[in-house]
This record gives structure tokens, sequence and C-alpha cells, in this order.
């Protein structure tokens, strides 16, 4: 979130998606290199997931919500009406995702395991 406020023109990049930017006429090279740091991302997601998990009771469908979304979401909202993204919302979003991961977050009275539906 704070690379989001000092970089919000790459952000917009990575709020676009991949797919806008028509990958398949990139050359080979950036083609490996965005495969590469993509397969990055996923490692590093799948291992905050596998660490939040042996750590809250939280479901991964829970913790992909409350980890990547929510902060996605956040920032999301300022760079779409191409507005700077305030400098304490990282704070702000990080108390949320430590609150909803230790169980006193909003939702906080749904059972573990309901609380996104599944």
């Amino acid at each position: 979130m704070r690379w989001c406020r000092s970089e919000p023109g790459h952000a917009h990049v990575l709020l676009a998606g991949r797919s806008r930017f028509d990958p398949e006429a990139w050359p080979a090279a950036a083609r490996e290199a965005e495969a590469a740091e993509s397969a990055r991302w996923d490692d590093a997601i799948r291992g905050l997931t596998r660490r939040l998990r042996a750590q809250t009771s939280a479901s991964t469908t829970e913790i992909l919500l409350v980890a990547v979304d929510l902060p996605y979401a956040a920032v999301r909202r300022y760079l779409s009406g191409n507005r700077p993204v305030p400098p304490d919302l990282a704070d702000v979003v990080a108390g949320l995702v430590r609150a909803s991961l230790r169980g006193d977050g909003p939702g906080a009275d749904v059972p573990v395991g309901t609380r996104t539906g599944g």
C-alpha cells in the first residue's frame, strides 16, 4: 500500500491488470520476466496463506479476502479516482487485517469458516 502511494503510476498498471497491455505482443524476455514475477508473487501468497492458517483459525478464503483483497480494494478506491492514496491508509488497513485475523474485527460474531459464506 505504501508502494502504491509512492508509485501511483506503476500502481495504476498493477490495478489495470496484465491483460490490458496485450502481453502476447511483448518480447519473449518481457513475457519471461513477467512470468517469473508472477510465480514469485504466487509463491509469496501461498507462503503467507500457509503461515496465517497455522497461526489463526481463518480459512484460505478468509485470509485471501482480508490480506489480499482488502488492501487492493482500499488503494483501488483512490487510484481509480485519480486521487492520492491517504498517508494513513496502510496503517488503517493493517489494523483491520490484524483485527480480522485475530477474530475481533468486523464479522467476529460470525462462526469461523462461515464469515465468507463458505
